[in-house]
């Protein structure tokens, strides 16, 4: 059973509204309006923090002293992980059905009541919008302490975000009417495998970054399936594996240097390394460049339903 991920938007709102918001109409060619300056870590296990501060340009007719600060992190290699799992109860006339589904992406403080309490200290007590750079950056670290958050690398990324260099913008705005962030991946297995793409733009347009993978199927359960990344990992990919692996880290390497969804593309859109063809992965990067990436965007899964009443 599936449900589209409309029906269970009222769950997942505060989630879902940044990545489902454009970070720019790029139809009617507007120039950018405010500044924007990241600092971010991406660590191995695929969880991207990205720290963002927001001000409006100079003669923009907004207040002067209008700040915005974002805090956040989402995993751009693994799109399930049994510790987010959603339960919902569905009733009906005669039953009651404990109902377990995929959110489909993962972030970071939604893992556990700990680290939706670390999010509710930054929200109230640090994030505060239209707080003076100043003032945020003579916050003591030693000031607040978090349950599993690290607060040496949230402060880092905070400072580096409010003395840094603005983000680069597009000067066409070729990806500004994309999702900031998404994870995609092929509409179905083909030959027991597919391709998973995850990325993060800055949101001025430009690619901040991006995640490949193959996801090999090993059952008929929507988490059945073992990933390219991991088998390499841990050693136990073999030669043809390991090959494939390091063209899509070559490729990866490519997109956050240029900004551009078919850079080199044409350097592997006829490849076939082993089993894995390549072509599938130029025409899943081509219908993301050309924005066609709903179709790569599933649908929440619900892959356990259990009658707890009747």
């Amino acid at each position: 059973m599936k449900l589209h991920t409309s029906t269970c938007a009222m769950l997942l709102i505060t989630l879902l509204l940044v990545a489902c918001a454009p970070a720019q109409d790029s139809a009617q060619g507007l120039e950018w309006k405010f500044l924007r300056t990241n600092a971010s870590e991406f660590s191995d296990d695929g969880w991207f923090f990205v720290f963002s501060y927001e001000r409006v340009k100079e003669g923009v007719p907004e207040p002067a002293d209008s700040y915005h600060y974002t805090f956040g992190a989402i995993n751009l290699r693994y799109r399930f992980a049994p510790e987010y799992v959603v339960k919902t109860v569905r009733e009906t006339n005669k039953k009651t059905y404990l109902e377990s589904y995929a959110p489909g992406i993962l972030y970071w403080f939604a893992g556990s009541d700990a680290r939706k309490r670390d999010l509710e200290l930054l929200e109230t007590q640090i994030l505060i919008q239209d707080r003076s750079v100043e003032e945020m950056l003579s916050l003591d670290p030693n000031d607040y302490e978090f349950e599993e958050l690290d607060g040496d690398m949230f402060f880092r990324l905070m400072r580096e975000a409010l003395t840094g260099e603005k983000s680069k913008e597009t000067a066409k705005m070729s990806y500004g009417d994309k999702p900031s962030f998404a994870m995609l991946i092929e509409p179905a297995y083909v030959d027991g495998y597919r391709f998973q793409m995850a990325y993060h733009l800055n949101g001025m347009g430009c690619i901040r970054e991006t995640y490949i993978d193959v996801i090999y199927q090993t059952g008929p359960g929507y988490a059945d399936y073992v990933q390219l990344s991991d088998l390499v990992e841990q050693g136990k990919a073999d030669e043809k594996q390991q090959e494939a692996f390091a063209l899509l880290q070559t490729i990866v390497h490519g997109l956050r240097e240029t900004d551009d969804f078919l850079i080199g593309s044409e350097k592997y859109e006829k490849r076939v390394i082993g089993d894995i063809d390549f072509s599938r992965l130029y025409q899943f990067m081509k219908d993301v460049d050309e924005n066609k990436y709903e179709r790569y965007m599933e649908d929440i899964e619900v892959f356990s339903i259990e009658e707890i009443s009747s």
